[in-house]
């Protein structure tokens, strides 16, 4: 069976696709051929707007990690030399050395009261 575009941009499939639909608890499976599903969302993306989420969501992911990095293998009894030697399995020395250096520093350091 050789499927046809019929324009709308949704091809017809011979498949059937198996819906469990959840209800206070309890699952029911629902058999509903493909050709009865069709797409009911259009979003239109500003290419810049796109851009500043992608770049913004990155950043905040990155600090995330690093906060999370620094709480996991930071301890305040530890020297700076034993710090840098606790170094994750992920990261190089030499990026972890200059990573505890930046967090050691004075302006970095969070005051906690």
């Amino acid at each position: 069976m050789q499927n046809k575009d019929k324009g709308d941009g949704i091809e017809d499939s011979p498949l059937d696709m198996l819906l469990v639909i959840l209800l206070d608890g309890a699952s029911k499976e629902v058999v509903m051929p493909s050709s009865s599903l069709k797409p009911r969302f259009c979003f239109k993306i500003n290419e810049d707007l796109a851009k500043r989420y992608v770049i913004s969501r990155i950043g905040k992911l990155w600090r995330e990690y690093r906060w999370k990095l620094w709480n996991e293998f930071y301890d305040p009894l530890l020297s700076r030399n034993d710090l840098i030697k606790n170094v994750p399995d992920e990261i190089t020395m030499d990026q972890w050395a200059l990573f505890v250096d930046y967090r050691l520093k004075p302006s970095t350091m969070v005051n906690k009261l």
